[in-house]
């Protein structure tokens, strides 16, 4: 089973542990160097964060690996003690995917600008052409930053406890970035919408007042002044 791009700290790992109680022999592994417990690899990492943490485990037999390219989990069982082993573990892993995960998927980073180049092709959105490039560098800056996880940090093993502090941006880098690339696509959507209603509902122009009264104004004739002199 292989994972999206995910971040994990220690309450992270310990639940992994937690979860594989009923198993046999479980070790966990960190850059080849095996701990007896959770608490001791943050210990000793002294806040350096690995390169890959690996977790084994028997009856049932099961790995998970956790390295800076990938993040994959296998369980050889057929039971069902493994199968609901093998399904709590999923969902726990998933918790810690990167949000939100279809900006993290490969298959986005790959096709996401072609997409947004045959989008400004629809007639609706050929008056807004100008934002094209806008917005294919704020993706370009998005897929550079995606691809730069999923070479370098795809599985982010952070050595801390779940009470201790991080800063403002490794909180909330992924928010932040995912807000601005939303705002963009809400801004160019917002217009495209405005524009569409006005071609499908064009408003009709307003009449005003005096150029209703002109008409009748003009029907009546001035007097003459042959007429003011005979008066």
């Amino acid at each position: 089973m292989n994972f999206r791009p995910l971040t994990m700290v220690g309450a992270d790992l310990s639940r992994v542990l937690e979860l594989l109680t009923p198993c046999q022999e479980v070790r966990i592994v960190a850059d080849d160097v095996e701990y007896d417990s959770v608490d001791e690899f943050l210990a000793e990492s002294k806040g350096k964060t690995p390169k890959s943490v690996k977790i084994f485990a028997c009856d049932p037999y099961l790995t998970i690996d956790f390295t800076n390219f990938s993040a994959r989990l296998y369980v050889s069982t057929s039971d069902i003690k493994g199968a609901g082993i093998f399904a709590q573990l999923v969902a726990h892993i998933r918790s810690c995917e990167r949000k939100p995960r279809l900006f993290y998927s490969y298959w986005y980073a790959v096709t996401s600008t072609w997409v947004i180049q045959a989008s400004f092709a629809l007639p609706m959105l050929v008056p807004f052409k100008h934002f094209q490039i806008w917005l294919i560098l704020a993706n370009v800056l998005w897929v550079a930053w995606v691809f730069y996880v999923q070479l370098r940090r795809f599985s982010l093993i952070l050595p801390i406890a779940a009470q201790d502090p991080r800063t403002f941006w490794q909180r909330n880098s992924d928010s932040v970035a995912v807000a601005v690339f939303s705002a963009l696509l809400g801004a160019l959507g917002g217009a495209a919408a405005t524009k569409a209603a006005d071609r499908l509902w064009p408003t009709p122009p307003a009449t005003s007042v005096e150029s209703i009264a002109t008409p009748a104004a003009s029907a009546v004739p001035a007097p003459s002044a042959s007429s003011l002199g005979s008066r």
